[in-house]
């Protein structure tokens, strides 16, 4: 009975804390204290676990399949640091985050995870400009949703995986459909 008390009050003070935060910011809140407590493993060239939190690469890792589920209170990422029963603690090394850095990382997810103005990161059902067929210039296809594109590469969701792929190693054709998609998005759509 004293630890379902302690559960409790232990919840209660995370929800309290939570919700007296202003608005997490990944730039300026988030991307601290992954830089400061993971990138250990999950940075600076390192991904163990095939999971990279650098600003660049984190996207991938956010959708409805994902470690980082936007809006989901439950996600992977949030078991893992608060070291749950039956799910890998995180981080490692360095010792567990502090209550704190666990509510901002929290809000940030709950909030939507989101990168910052301009950043195309909601990798969801919804955020699909197009599906279908393409192909890059050695002729192989493949079936993928185009999610849109950033640094000159599209990103395209590939049986539930984001990938980076370069635009100039796709077809003209395929440049040309992933072109007309941005620049008219209807959501979602299927290729004719």
């Amino acid at each position: 009975m004293p630890s379902l008390l302690i559960m409790r009050v232990t919840s209660l003070a995370f929800f309290l804390l939570l919700n007296s935060l202003p608005a997490a910011d990944f730039q300026t809140d988030v991307l601290p204290i992954f830089q400061n407590k993971c990138y250990k493993c999950h940075g600076n060239g390192e991904t163990k676990g095939d999971m990279s939190l650098e600003p660049g690469q984190i996207r991938r890792f956010i959708s409805k399949q994902g470690p980082i589920v936007p809006g989901d209170s439950n996600a992977q990422i949030l078991r893992m640091i608060r070291e749950e029963p039956g799910v890998e603690a995180m981080p490692r090394q360095g010792g567990p985050l502090n209550e704190k850095q666990i509510a901002v990382i929290t809000q940030w997810v709950v909030e939507g995870a989101k990168l910052g103005e301009g950043t195309p990161y909601a990798l969801t059902q919804k955020s699909v400009l197009l599906s279908g067929t393409w192909t890059n210039t050695e002729g192989k296809r493949i079936e993928a949703d185009l999610l849109g594109v950033e640094d000159e590469k599209a990103l395209l969701r590939i049986k539930g995986k984001v990938h980076q792929v370069p635009l100039k190693s796709l077809s003209e054709e395929s440049q040309a459909k992933i072109q007309e998609a941005i620049e008219q998005p209807s959501q979602p759509k299927e290729e004719k």
